[in-house]
């Protein structure tokens, strides 16, 4: 399961790819999955990269911020 820890993680790593490709021609970083390298001549990796991780962070935000706004009852009351 992603966590969003997990999810903002990568979202971090491939936003930042994305400034790092704007000034060269490709570059190289690890996130939480693996090495990954990127380059200019496929920006729409990253784009699509980039687009993916952010739809995981607001789903778990939201789904966070719902379990608070409700009240987390799954440990049990006595």
């Amino acid at each position: 399961m992603i966590t969003l820890e997990v999810a903002q993680q990568h979202l971090n790593a491939w936003l930042e790819a994305d400034l790092k490709i704007a000034q060269m021609e490709s570059y190289s970083f690890s996130t939480p999955s693996g090495q990954q390298t990127v380059s200019r001549s496929n920006p729409q990796n990253v784009r699509d990269n980039i687009r993916y991780w952010q739809n995981q962070v607001n789903a778990l935000s939201a789904h966070q911020r719902q379990r608070y706004s409700l009240g987390d009852f799954s440990q049990g009351t006595k």
